[in-house]
């Protein structure tokens, strides 16, 4: 098997401010509809409760026996968390129209009784779209659904299969109520998020503050081109390269890379083709904030730095006289990096040719604290 492997770090550190119980909740809903924040640290220890095999094997959930942690008489037991925290993301390929329950803060009777199913219709409130839905990848619902001292979640149907549950604990100084129905009945908030997910825009982000410099610049094989530098502080928050066949032909010989400030090492030192997430020469990925499409590679992850941010491209051709053209747009502000609240962008990226069978593959090694923003992983068997 071929693995191309390719992760997104940025190494944060934040201390919360104190919220006070509502402010917390429209502060976690607002992440999801400004993109500018990913740069920010947060608080709490990312879990997960999934129907992986605990045996090494590859019964994932397709028998159902780890989908669950244990049976209540005929009921499957899919969680049961202890303390503050808020479910953050929900995932299924396989949903049913059984029924589950979530039971917050130790009550007898659940606060969300509904079909499985429901949860990823993007029809019922507010389990709606664009934040719960059905694609390629399967089920998700992406709804923050916060509990103040615990949380169970019982599925009371006779197999549940395939299914991921990530959430986030959190500590005694962030106060946050249990999930409530009411409070979506004159919150805003859900609409700004479908508006923001449908058609995003970086000057409404960051408040007109952005300068955008253009770019053209020719690369011969073998050689390192810089194509954009700043020296103050700041952040880019978007790259545009225009695509071509003969950019998207040669995506595996681009380097992309970054390095910030007085740095040794650079920050991003990855493939174009793993960065904007071509699959095999042709563009494959089309996110908010990472992608490419037939006419245009682009990123809109917030990258600050304090003194200093240098972007090129490296051409690993071995003709020399071969040569590359590219054109497109760099978007930059001069706002600071709050050192108290605000991290920087750092890459990993591995391909490895058929790696040993049964050893598990490192996707990451990462030393210090930080905040784990993604993975975009290739393979191909």
């Amino acid at each position: 098997m071929m693995n191309k492997l390719f992760s997104l770090f940025a190494a944060l550190l934040f201390t919360m401010q104190s919220f006070a119980q509502s402010d917390y909740y429209k502060w976690e809903l607002q992440n999801l509809s400004d993109i500018s924040r990913l740069a920010e640290y947060r608080v709490g220890k990312m879990q997960q409760l999934s129907s992986y095999d605990r045996s090494g094997g590859n019964d994932d959930g397709f028998s159902g026996k780890y989908s669950y942690i244990r049976k209540e008489g005929n009921d499957l037991v899919l969680a049961d968390i202890k303390g503050a925290g808020i479910i953050n993301r929900i995932w299924t390929p396989t949903p049913s129209n059984d029924t589950i329950q979530f039971y917050f803060d130790g009550e007898k009777v659940p606060r969300i009784n509904m079909p499985f199913i429901d949860l990823f219709s993007g029809e019922t409130y507010p389990f709606v779209a664009p934040l719960c839905g059905n694609e390629i990848g399967g089920y998700y619902c992406y709804l923050p659904i916060p509990y103040e001292k615990s949380l169970k979640i019982i599925y009371k149907g006779e197999i549940m299969k395939f299914q991921q549950i990530q959430y986030r604990e959190l500590t005694h100084k962030e106060k946050i109520q249990s999930f409530s129905w009411e409070y979506f009945n004159s919150n805003p908030v859900l609409s700004e998020i479908s508006q923001t997910w449908k058609h995003m825009s970086l000057s409404s982000l960051y408040n007109d503050e952005i300068k955008m410099r253009k770019i053209n610049f020719t690369i011969k094989g073998g050689k390192e081109q810089q194509i954009f530098t700043l020296q103050q502080g700041g952040r880019i928050v978007g790259i545009e390269l225009d695509s071509d066949y003969n950019l998207q032909s040669k995506s595996d010989k681009l380097i992309f890379k970054a390095k910030w400030d007085n740095e040794k090492e650079n920050a991003i030192d990855v493939p174009f083709q793993s960065f904007f997430g071509y699959a095999f020469g042709k563009p494959s990925m089309k996110s908010m904030l990472l992608g490419a499409t037939q006419a245009m590679c682009y990123s809109y992850l917030p990258m600050p730095f304090d003194g200093q941010a240098n972007l090129s491209v490296e051409y690993k051709s071995g003709n020399k006289e071969e040569e590359i053209t590219l054109s497109g747009r760099i978007y930059y502000t001069e706002k600071q990096r709050d050192k108290r609240r605000e991290g920087k962008l750092y890459t990993q990226s591995r391909r490895e040719y058929l790696p040993e069978p049964g050893v598990p593959y490192t996707i990451a090694d990462v030393q210090g604290k930080g905040h784990y923003i993604g993975t975009i992983l290739i393979a191909q068997g």
